[in-house]
């Protein structure tokens, strides 16, 4: 009997192969816990605030004309990865 899953996310797909002369079925999602998901996500939302400030600490370490602008970049790195995922 298979454990039951609690996470937020979950899909079940069975992988069926064939081991000797049985039908073997495998859950290819036991690994992926509740507590998992969570710092999986946890740690994704602490990069993403980690990120803008980055991009203050460049701006304060070049001129001030170029500041704007490297704030501007940190930011947009947030957006194309966001997308790119």
């Amino acid at each position: 009997m298979e454990p039951r899953l609690t996470a937020a996310i979950r899909v079940d797909i069975p992988v069926t192969r064939i081991c000797s002369d049985k039908i073997v079925t495998t859950n290819l999602n036991l690994w992926f816990t509740t507590g998992d998901v969570a710092w999986t996500l946890a740690s994704t939302a602490l990069v993403w605030l980690m990120i803008p400030g980055v991009g203050f600490f460049y701006s304060g370490l070049a001129r001030r004309k170029s500041a704007l602008s490297l704030i501007w970049l940190s930011l947009m790195s947030i957006a194309i990865v966001s997308f790119q995922v």
